[in-house]
């Protein structure tokens, strides 16, 4: 601490601005890299300033912050989780960045499961809550070849939280029928050709790469996947006799069907954007209440504090 009282005031001042703007704009490697040296350098001082964050009115003031926006998102959140029941029209809101980031990613992934249904199958996706976003007629290889055989299906989704939730089941069966049934973000024209979609044949994809930085991110993908909470709606009488309580899912998770095709056959750039997307996702329902938001924040104000510890 006597290393700050000696410091010139606008040395001080140039310091705190430059490593500021190098831990909130740089690179992952950027923050890895000074975080480091902050840690092997100066230890003695980091811990130090630990002992008196209650007293440190920087930190004071973050945690407020955090505290009041936390709770803000959390009331906010409470309103959305109770959403109307199914209907058959576009979406009630837009999506936000993270369902903006998977729809593609999830059409794609559609589309392979059409492709290589083993019957004539052809699926009309129609998405919600993304600006731009077209529906689009997918087609197995069969119903090309026949095509007045084929079984046709409308998949509607019917609100963009189905893609966030989407990626927390592990088994595509399950993922489908749950939010279909359960909580209503989709609707399928006809759900006895289900089965031919997302039942499959082969065993369940392993964890296969190259990449060191693919694989980490996978591994706590796939240790930190659970089953998402079941959308609260409001009780009719038609469905007061037959609430459940949630129970809790025993079965160990694995690398979901999805996890497996991104890995496949999907380029670096979306590799990272379904990794992060999936993995901000996890890591929020833990430390940040749910809220990609919150987490951010939490990410912003720790990456400010590592910058103003540096300038001692």
């Amino acid at each position: 601490m006597d290393a700050m009282l000696d410091m010139p005031v606008h040395t001080a001042i140039l310091r705190a601005v430059v490593l500021s703007y190098y831990m909130v704009f740089g690179s992952l490697w950027d923050v890895v890299l000074l975080t480091s040296w902050l840690l092997w350098v100066r230890g003695d001082l980091v811990f130090e300033l630990f002992e008196t964050l209650n007293s440190h009115f920087f930190v004071r003031g973050a945690t407020v912050a955090i505290a009041a926006f936390s709770s803000f998102k959390c009331v906010r959140n409470r309103s959305r989780a109770v959403e109307p029941p199914a209907w058959d029209g576009p979406s009630g809101r837009h999506a936000d960045k993270t369902e903006s980031q998977l729809e593609p990613l999830f059409r794609r992934y559609l589309k392979h499961l059409v492709e290589q249904s083993p019957g004539p199958l052809v699926v009309r996706y129609i998405p919600s809550g993304i600006a731009g976003a077209q529906a689009e007629t997918m087609k197995s290889s069969q119903a090309r070849k026949a095509p007045n055989t084929a079984a046709e299906m409308d998949f509607k989704v019917l609100t963009p939280a189905f893609y966030s939730r989407f990626v927390y089941y592990a088994h595509d069966f399950e993922a489908i029928f749950c939010e279909l049934n359960e909580n209503n973000t989709i609707w399928v024209s006809k759900p006895e050709l289900l089965p031919k979609l997302v039942i499959k044949k082969q065993p369940p994809p392993l964890l296969q790469t190259t990449s060191y930085l693919d694989y980490g991110y996978f591994m706590a993908i796939k240790n930190m996947r659970q089953r998402p909470e079941r959308i609260e709606r409001p009780l009719t009488s038609s469905r007061a006799g037959t609430a459940t309580h949630s129970q809790k899912d025993i079965r160990g998770f694995r690398l979901s069907a999805m996890d497996g095709y991104v890995l496949a056959h999907e380029d670096k750039k979306a590799r990272h954007v379904y990794r992060s997307s999936v993995l901000k996702l996890f890591v929020a329902d833990r430390i940040a209440m749910g809220s990609v938001d919150i987490l951010q924040l939490e990410h912003l104000v720790l990456k400010l504090l590592l910058a103003w510890i540096a300038m001692f």
